[in-house]
Formats: C-alpha cells, sequence, structure tokens
C-alpha cells in the first residue's frame, strides 16, 4: 500500500514501476494457472490485489492504533 502511494514517483523514475509490473504478471498468472471456470478466474484476478490492499490498509492503520 505504501508503495502505491508513492507510485507519483514513477513519472520521476521509469524503473520504479517494475515492481507495480510483476506483481500483475504474478497476480494474472496464480489467476489464470488453475481447476476454476473461466469466470472465477476472471474474478480472482480482482481478488487477489483487493485482498492484498485492504490487509496493507488494516495493518498500516493498526500501526496507528493504541
Amino acid at each position: 500500500v505504501l508503495y502505491l502511494f508513492s507510485l507519483p514517483l514513477a513519472l520521476l523514475l521509469p524503473v520504479y514501476i517494475a515492481p507495480l509490473v510483476v506483481y500483475l504478471l504474478l497476480d494474472l498468472y496464480f489467476s489464470l494457472n488453475n481447476n476454476l471456470t473461466l469466470s472465477q478466474k476472471l474474478y480472482a484476478v480482482l481478488v487477489f490485489p483487493s485482498l492484498h490492499i485492504s490487509y496493507g490498509v488494516g495493518f498500516i492503520l493498526g500501526l496507528f492504533k493504541k
């Protein structure tokens, strides 16, 4: 999540976008390379990033809680 917030730096350093590209490629690979139906595979492409982002946001918010 901190990486996503810092993505505007990619305008200054194009190599900074490489982790995002790798993540998206791995997301596609693991979402599509399984025994699910086609519609479930397409949902998985969206579910994996949403799980990671929600976990990251919850973790960061938890750091600031007492």
